[in-house]
């Protein structure tokens, strides 16, 4: 059997989610810079909103990092999924949304204690 190689463990590190407090405080620094900006810097919005979602995606990786795969996509399609109907239909969707995301978690919640049972 082959041992290890350290390069393997580096890119599985690099390539993983990042740690939950690193992308945590990176949403919370997009989210104020977004409040922050005004209206008429369009595109620093822009890329405000576009940073905050990308780290809203890695936090929530970083969540579900513990959790197996089949789950983890399911739960982060899902998410995802619910996030685009809340900026195409409004108020509607962000109820749907919601409904959905605490069932997915829930589900989560339910096979981890399954798997730690």
């Amino acid at each position: 059997m082959r041992p290890a190689d350290p390069d393997d463990a580096l890119l599985r590190d690099l390539l993983g989610p990042p740690p939950l407090g690193d992308a945590r405080e990176a949403v919370q620094y997009w989210r104020a810079r977004l409040r922050r900006l005004p209206r008429r810097r369009i595109r620093a919005r822009r890329e405000a909103r576009a940073m905050l979602t990308r780290w809203e995606r890695r936090a929530l990786e970083a969540r579900l990092a513990l959790v197996p795969g089949e789950y983890r996509d399911r739960a982060l399609d899902l998410w995802f999924d619910g996030r685009r109907l809340v900026r195409r239909a409004g108020v509607g969707a962000v109820v749907a949304a919601g409904a959905v995301v605490a069932g997915v978690w829930a589900l989560v919640a339910l096979a981890a204690l399954a798997i730690l049972s």
